[in-house]
């Protein structure tokens, strides 16, 4: 066998055991569990609040983030109501300590995914990606819609964009 052979044989098995990395690591995490019963349908549908409202780092940064308690205050600063939600929420607000939210939509480290250029450059609305969450009555503890590198490579070709592989992976 020649060198070259050897070379393109090496590379070739280089580039499989990345393929087979990359289509693990497109899993869903485990069923999160929230520590408040917060209502999207509540606060988007009834309230007239919007995605970037909460999630105020999706419009400018990569990351989208959770909200803060500081962003809670705005509206929950005084109690609301009597529920044991609120109560929940109240103290975490008093003692100035964040709400320790579970992360569910997450994708493979080797993945860059800006929610900023999805967002604010390309108009992307947070349902595409996200689903129908502004109906949830419940705290999410799965994606509603699956990330996987077909979606995003479908989407991508929909809206004429390129997909070449170094421009999401690194």
């Amino acid at each position: 066998m020649t060198n070259v052979n050897r070379s393109v044989i090496v590379i070739l098995l280089f580039l499989l055991i990345l393929t087979m990395l990359g289509l693990a690591s497109f899993r869903e995490p485990e069923l999160a569990i929230q520590p408040l019963l917060f209502s999207h349908n509540l606060h988007i549908e009834e309230m007239d609040l919007q995605c970037g409202d909460c999630h105020t780092e999706a419009t400018r940064r990569a990351r989208a983030t959770f909200p803060t308690t500081e962003a809670c205050t705005t509206c929950h600063d005084d109690p609301l109501t009597e529920t044991e939600t609120e109560a929940q929420l109240l103290a975490y607000t008093h003692e100035d300590r964040e709400i320790p939210w579970q992360r569910i939509y997450m994708v493979p480290d080797h993945v860059y995914f800006s929610h900023r250029r999805h967002v604010t450059l390309g108009n992307v609305p947070c349902e595409t990606c996200h689903g129908n969450i502004r109906s949830m009555t419940e705290p999410l503890d799965r994606p509603l819609i699956p990330v996987s590198m077909d979606r995003c490579m479908d989407c991508h070709e929909e809206h004429q964009v390129t997909n070449d592989c170094l421009s999401c992976h690194r």
